[in-house]
């Protein structure tokens, strides 16, 4: 076995380097950090599309389960909960106008019924996306 003191010494002698630990990277964090942001990225690219497991599995070039899997370990929250939070932030944003309903807020987040919208809101913040909204003007008056 040979062993070399550095990067480049080993790179010199004609070897590449580890396609597992890639310590030509600095900033690598690893695969299966790699492959949860890249998850994230897609995610927040298409937060208003419908969420689909074995889309993102096949545009990732991953097997569904693991996906999730690693996706859970890395972040701590799983691939739904991760959309839905990203959905639920878009739509903090848009209830800060108070002339667009929340209806319309809903479908425009990729929600199809307003009342699975409000569950979700609700579950993620502890009031309604209509008292969010209510609290949110509120404060701007005081």
């Amino acid at each position: 076995m040979l062993l070399f003191d550095t990067l480049e010494d080993a790179l010199e002698k004609g070897y590449r380097p580890c396609t597992r630990c890639h310590p030509e990277l600095e900033r690598w964090e690893g695969t299966k950090k790699e492959l949860a942001r890249a998850a994230e990225r897609l995610i927040r690219q298409r937060y208003m599309e419908k969420f689909s497991l074995e889309a993102l599995a096949g545009e990732l070039h991953a097997e569904k389960s693991y996906l999730a899997r690693t996706f859970k370990a890395v972040t701590g929250c799983t691939l739904l909960e991760y959309h839905n939070r990203v959905r639920c932030e878009a739509a903090r944003e848009l209830l800060t106008n108070p002339g667009i309903p929340v209806s319309f807020i809903a479908t425009e987040v990729g929600y199809v019924s307003a009342s699975h919208f409000t569950q979700v809101f609700r579950k993620l913040y502890g009031v309604t996306p209509t008292r969010y909204r209510e609290a949110y003007l509120t404060s701007l008056d005081e």
